[in-house]
C-alpha cells in the first residue's frame, strides 16, 4: 500500500496538475470504513433498545439528544447501560 505523502513533490505533480486520485482513494476507502462503522452500530442499537425498559429508553433518547454534537455517542450510552446490568 503506498502511502499519499509518501511520494517526492515533483512526483506527485504532472504537466497536468496535482494527482489527485491518491487522495480521492484515501477518501473514499475512508468513507467506506465509517459506512460499515456506522451499520454495525445501527445492527447493535436494534437488538439493545427494543430490549430497554421504557424509562431507560427515554432516559438514553434523552441523553441522545443532548449530547449532539459532542464526543458522547448515543450508542455509547446503550452500551454502558447494558454492560452494568
Amino acid at each position: 500500500m503506498r502511502l499519499i505523502g509518501s511520494q517526492p513533490c515533483a512526483a506527485r505533480h504532472s504537466d497536468r496538475g496535482p494527482d489527485w486520485q491518491p487522495w480521492g482513494v484515501f477518501f473514499l476507502r475512508s468513507l467506506a470504513e465509517q459506512v460499515r462503522g456506522l451499520e454495525k452500530k445501527i445492527e447493535r442499537e436494534k437488538i439493545v433498545l427494543p430490549a430497554l425498559p421504557e424509562l431507560s429508553l427515554q432516559i438514553v433518547e434523552s441523553a441522545a439528544h443532548a449530547a449532539q454534537g459532542t464526543l458522547l455517542s448515543p450508542g455509547s450510552l446503550i452500551f454502558f447501560h447494558a454492560s452494568n446490568h
